[in-house]
């Protein structure tokens, strides 16, 4: 009983910590805009990006030596340390804007929840973003512990230490990434659409050469290489839902988009679990590769009929 109701609790406190962080990506993202301006939003978002990537990286291994020194319950608390610092550094945040009064009456909270929807897919270039997002979301999945660890074992032979390898290094192109980001980011700020098609078509390329590949040292160098257009892709398509919403309602298209992509996930983990299981894992990386191409093939078809700096900001109606 007492094993039950402590994974009980922990099952408890995982969702807690996942719901809570699904209201602070969005207003992380949000703040962004706000708080620099738009030529330098590029560089923000790859600051920002590469601070995480560290984190990570810090966190993951050190995470692991604490363990074994002081015991899971003592990290535990370090953590909900960590959450509470995190909490007060909000206060030291000056926000320059003043938000839009939102009216409160039933009418007004459904024309809230549904308004970052029909946005979205009013704006052609945020529909093309999102889209592009949902493709890539669904093939994403392939790097999830299960697949990954059968695909380590099944094809590359080799042992579970090496799914921590193949982790290590697609967070350490992420965060290289980010610093290429950084120095491209005057020319990003300009081609973001040129940005994004580049970056997914070497996804695509990179995602098929790792389903073909047997060589264990080959593949985790194709991760560390597709860490960084997986980073570059990521800033840019931030960038432009930052530089084609208004700052007031960009917390709700956010939040639009992020649910979508959440059930996305959801549904492609199982669907790609079942392809590896009834295909094989290689037929996974293949169709994840497709995917990839189709979201590199819809940036190109908006290349050409939208210019970004021209497009029409959405803004609130609230």
């Amino acid at each position: 009983m007492m094993v039950t109701n402590y994974l009980g609790g922990i099952l408890i406190l995982v969702f807690v910590i996942s719901f809570i962080d699904g209201w602070t990506r969005p207003c992380r993202n949000s703040l962004v805009s706000r708080l620099v301006s738009s030529n330098q939003i590029v560089k923000a978002n790859s600051l920002l990006s590469s601070i995480n990537q560290i984190v990570q990286i810090l966190g993951w291994s050190l995470g692991g030596i604490l363990i074994v020194y002081i015991g899971e319950i003592y990290v535990l608390l370090i953590t909900i340390c960590l959450f509470a610092l995190s909490t007060i550094s909000l206060f030291f945040i000056k926000d320059p804007t003043n938000d839009t009064t939102v009216n409160q009456d039933a009418e007004s909270k459904w024309k809230r929840f549904s308004f970052g929807w029909i946005n979205i897919w009013n704006n052609k270039i945020l529909r093309v973003a999102t889209l592009m997002d949902l493709f890539e979301t669904f093939a994403g999945s392939i790097w999830i512990g299960a697949i990954i660890l059968v695909f380590v074992k099944k094809v590359l032979y080799k042992g579970e230490e090496w799914w921590g390898f193949i982790n290590a290094s697609n967070i350490t192109g992420m965060l290289i990434g980010s610093v290429v980001a950084w120095f491209l980011a005057r020319w990003i700020n300009k081609k973001l659409i040129v940005s994004l098609f580049l970056s997914s078509l070497s996804v695509c390329i990179l995602t098929f050469i790792f389903a073909l590949n047997n060589n264990p040292w080959i593949s985790l160098g194709i991760v560390l290489l597709m860490g960084i257009p997986y980073q570059l892709r990521d800033i840019s398509q931030q960038t432009i839902f930052q530089k084609n919403v208004e700052y007031s309602i960009l917390p709700i298209v956010f939040s639009a988009h992020g649910i979508l992509i959440y059930m996305v996930f959801g549904l492609s983990v199982l669907i790609m679990g079942l392809l590896s299981d009834l295909f094989g894992v290689k037929t996974v990386y293949l169709t994840a590769g497709t995917l990839y191409g189709i979201s590199a093939l819809l940036t190109a078809l908006v290349k050409s009929k939208v210019n970004i700096e021209d497009n029409i900001k959405i803004k609130s109606t609230l």
